[in-house]
């Protein structure tokens, strides 16, 4: 282990090396760049300093305070470069001497007429600019009410969706990742950014393919890209205070307070948060709340996160975090967060699943149950980036977590077939009780040399986790022959589980010009993890009423190590608006499984792939971009499915891993397009992927149709389900996504459409043959959103999804459904701030099980009067599920079963609420300007 280690840092000492290099060059060139109207200093320009044969020695981007620095640079004639939108590029000549510390002093910069007039006509915003990968909304073109939060602007964007459970897609991906001002926002979790931000101290919306560190660096695209949204916010709202605070009291002993305070000084920013409430309501996302899902989802999703009416059962929230980003020390980034909560949630569930066997017949398993639980989790992130100088920087992003999770589920279960004979039933009464930590982090070093295009980097990732379980798992189960009560199996056991391990990733990569426009990069790459899984199940004897005779039948210890090498070589061509590159990589890997308990037994194999990878990109104008890529990925199977033990936690659905498991193959295809028209404002994104996969790891399913004994010990009752992983060919997927919005200036409107296609062909094993079953989707939305004035403010959207299901067993048990949303809300402000809000949600499903077919309309309303001098603090009065109809309804379809599932949810309540909202900006906000003169509110307009 120690070698691997050691092995795995080796990279590291070569390129610190190279770093030590370059410190006795000791000339350096410094300044400070700003307004010319004004002289306040800039930030975010794009600085470089080059020989007069255009050799690049260094690059950089402008600081907070607008200043620039490049450090150990050899003394001779250098060309200075400074870009800035908005701002006509400014060229000087210097000359630096050896040792000499070369102060360019004030470098002032004036605003280019013709690219301003691109960004302001007559004074109007413009909605939508196209950089590349991103796309950047101007929050100045879409209002919003009086002390909003980023949601209601966000969710006016086009191409931009905002689910009920407050997840947002993003040209028809999720978004995964938030960012203010380009640094973190308490992790990665997008929800606590959109519901803690207002909205009017937002100047830009960018939504941007994100690539890893190394990847940004290289200019080499390595397919790590994850869909993530930048908030940049106004620059005379960065340095003040602002915040809100809020307290609900209601009927049905309903409460809800909480608040958020944030200082911000330039580069330094300290936010608090912190929230108490009995009204399913959540600003956190899903990561913290591993074990609370009870299963199912609501309104056609799964794992929803806590919202008004949207999240299953009935939850109390409690939750604090703490965000800080500063530049205390020279050349140093820092950032970080604390974030705690607990959950307790109460849920019912009523599911209806039926088995497509083929032969004529079906099996149905209907199923009851109840449950309650409780979730504690506590999160630490921290960032740091160090410039230790022009040529090298590092990267450190260290994370924990630690999580406690306990629950109680009670459980009565039908099975039987489609023609009434009853094959079993069963009741359960289970408990756990969970704990966990776990720590992730990873470090990217840079270095760029004087060459133009040469770089080395070395990223590293790596985590450790340990989880133990402890669980009571006591069922009485009937079994039928022939319609008959056959046999009875009682089961009490108590079962006690540690699981775990540790690995990393590491990646060196190398680029080196082949000329102007041509690049070439190396790379090679070592993963190593290693994981164990110990299982005890104890059975309890009635003689001495203890849990102490070991089911040696149900209980294992298993280890398993997996370990690849992968390298690489890539060629990139990139002139002006085209970029293609293309490359492959050869893996070797390895997976190691060994068997302590009961038996011992060791096994091995190792795997050999080639993997292709290519992308092109052509911007055809100026706001107007196409971006087609190839890659190419393995995928490791889990501990816990290649951990060959039986979990009879479930008795009517039995599991087991298998060993013999091989690593998935996966392709992946996609293509992008992206187009914004300036005169008619018209914004267009299109995509399509396809994913086809050798050696998917799927589950095996066998459905006794009478005593089967199965691993030659254990026996399955008639109508009970045995699984278990195994590899098969055949799976595809095809998507595509295309959106549109436009203004009807007319009419003071923003109409946005959406609309989604997707074919999955889903193969898997049933009673031991190869079964599949093709899924077609369309979705199609269509949303206008109000653009008159912050005091009227209304919208409407429809989502409507039709299905189409069908599979290799018979025509008859293929299936349509079809669901529809449509939802519609409005805010009025008028004499002496009174406010009056309300929203509709009418939802309609056909083709569901019996009793899941069902239409329903949810209405809340409220009223409310602004008060203060500056009207923000607030008295309202709010009606949740007016019409007391609120319902939880889903559906999950697979090659095996199709799913309806009801989940109990929160119905009408009334809270009497008192909300005020803290604004504090200082005039040293204008101290600096990001992306442009002016801003939203500021004093020029984009």
């Amino acid at each position: 282990m120690r070698l691997k280690i050691y092995f795995s840092l080796f990279p590291f000492l070569v390129l610190l090396l190279s770093a030590g290099q370059t410190s006795g060059q000791s000339a350096s060139v410094s300044g400070l760049v700003a307004d010319s109207a004004d002289q306040l200093p800039l930030r975010g320009a794009h600085v470089k300093l080059a020989t007069p044969q255009d050799s690049t020695v260094q690059e950089t981007i402008l600081n907070d305070k607008g200043n620039f620095l490049f450090r150990n640079i050899p003394g001779g004639d250098y060309h200075l470069t400074i870009q800035f939108l908005g701002y006509a590029t400014h060229s000087s000549q210097l000359t630096v001497k050896e040792g000499q510390e070369y102060q360019a002093g004030t470098i002032l910069m004036g605003v280019n007429a013709t690219e301003l007039g691109l960004i302001e006509v007559l004074g109007k915003p413009v909605p939508v600019q196209i950089k590349g990968d991103t796309t950047e909304f101007n929050a100045a073109a879409y209002t919003t009410p009086p002390y909003s939060d980023a949601e209601e602007l966000i969710k006016k964007l086009p191409g931009v969706e905002v689910g009920a459970d407050g997840s947002v897609k993003a040209q028809g991906e999720e978004i995964r990742k938030v960012l203010v001002d380009g640094k973190e926002f308490f992790g990665n979790d997008p929800q606590i950014a959109m519901k803690n931000l207002p909205a009017d101290i937002i100047d830009k919306i960018q939504i941007i393919d994100d690539q890893s560190e190394q990847a940004k660096f290289t200019g080499f695209d390595d397919g790590n890209r994850i869909k993530t949204m930048n908030i940049v916010t106004r620059p005379d709202k960065r340095v003040g205070q602002f915040g809100r605070m809020n307290a609900s009291l209601g009927n049905q002993d309903r409460y809800s307070a909480g608040g958020n305070y944030n200082y911000r000084n330039g580069g330094n920013r300290y936010t608090v948060i912190g929230m108490t409430n009995n009204v399913n309501q959540q600003n956190f996302a899903n990561q913290d709340l591993l074990g609370v899902m009870g299963g199912g989802g609501g309104r056609g999703r799964r794992n929803n996160d806590f919202y008004i009416g949207s999240r299953n059962g009935n939850t109390v929230t409690n939750a604090l975090g703490v965000d800080f980003n500063g530049e205390w020390l020279e050349d140093t980034d820092i950032s970080g967060s604390y974030f705690y909560n607990s959950a307790s949630n109460n849920l019912d569930q009523f599911t209806n699943r039926e088995y497509i066997l083929g032969k004529n017949t079906n099996q149905l398993n209907q199923r009851e149950s109840g449950s309650e639980s409780r979730n504690f989790n506590h999160r630490v992130n921290l960032q740091v980036e160090y410039e230790i100088d022009s040529m090298n920087s590092i990267s450190l992003r260290p994370n924990l977590s630690f999580q406690d999770h306990n629950s109680h589920r009670t459980s009565y279960s039908e099975t039987m077939l489609s023609t009434g004979e009853a094959l079993n039933n069963s009741r359960s009464n289970n408990f756990s009780d969970n704990s966990g930590y776990r720590f992730d982090g990873g470090m990217t070093f840079r270095h760029r040399f004087q060459k133009r295009g040469r770089t080395i980097s070395m990223n590293i990732d790596a985590s450790s986790n340990t989880n133990r379980s402890l669980s009571n798992n006591n069922s009485l189960n009937l079994f039928y022959k022939n319609g008959v009560e056959n046999r009875l199996d009682t089961i009490d056991q108590l079962g006690n589980s540690e699981s775990g391990g540790w690995g990393f990733t590491s990646r060196i990569s190398y680029t080196e010009p082949l000329g102007e426009y041509s690049r070439l990069r190396t790379n090679y790459s070592l993963r190593n993890t290693e994981s164990s899984s110990e299982r005890e199940i104890y059975d309890y004897l009635v003689a001495t009423g203890q849990y102490e005779l070991l089911n040696t039948d149900l209980s294992n210890e298993f280890l398993n190590d997996y370990m690849y090498h992968r390298a690489g070589l890539a060629y990139q061509y990139s002139k002006e608006k085209f970029s293609v590159d293309f490359g492959m990589e050869y893996q070797h890997a390895h997976i190691e499984n060994r068997q302590v308990f009961p038996e011992v037994f060791d096994a091995g194999r190792s795997f050999s792939s080639i993997l292709p990878e290519a992308s092109l990109s052509y911007e055809f104008a100026e706001r107007q971009r196409l971006r087609l890529s190839y890659r190419t990925d393995t995928d490791a199977p889990s501990i816990s499915q290649l951990q060959n033990v039986i979990d009879n936690s479930n008795p009517l659905n039995i599991r087991s891993g298998n060993p013999d498991l091989k690593q998935a193959f996966a392709h992946n295809f996609s293509l992008r397009y992206n187009s914004f028209d300036r005169e008619t404002e018209q914004h267009f994104f299109a995509s399509f992927s396809a994913d086809f996969s050798n050696n998917r790891i799927v589950n095996s399913t066998f459905i006794a149709s009478g005593d089967t004994t199965i691993d030659g010990h254990i026996v399955l009752g008639k109508g009970a389900r045995f699984s278990r992983p195994e590899n098969i060919n055949g799976f595809y997927a095809l998507r595509s996504h295309a959106s549109y919005g436009k203004p009807i200036e007319a009419l003071k409107l923003n109409v946005n459409l959406n609309t989604g296609l997707s074919h999955t062909h889903d193969v898997g094993f049933l009673n031991r043959e190869s079964t599949w079953s093709n899924s077609y989707g369309i979705n199609q939305g269509v949303s206008l959103h109000s653009n008159i004035s912050e005091n009227i403010n209304f919208g409407a959207a429809t989502n409507i999804n039709f299905n189409i299901t069908r599979n290799d067993r018979q025509a008859e048990l293929d299936r349509n459904y079809f669901s529809q949303n449509v939802s519609v809300y409005g805010t009025y402000i008028f004499w002496k701030g009174l406010r009056v809000s309300t929203n509709f949600n009418y939802n309609y499903n056909k083709g569901y099980a019996d009793g899941y077919d069902e239409r329903f309309l949810l209405w809340n309303a409220s009223v409310g009067k602004s008060f203060l001098k500056k009207e923000n603090a607030e008295i309202r009065l709010s009606a949740y599920d007016l019409l007391n109809n609120n319902t939880n309804i889903s559906r999950n379809v697979t090659e095996r079963y199709i799913e309806d599932s009801r989940s109990n949810t929160l119905q009408q309540y009334f809270l009497l609420s008192i909300n005020y909202h803290l604004r504090s900006f200082g005039s040293g906000g204008e101290g600096f300007r990001r992306g442009g003169p002016g801003g939203r509110g500021g004093r020029r307009s984009f």
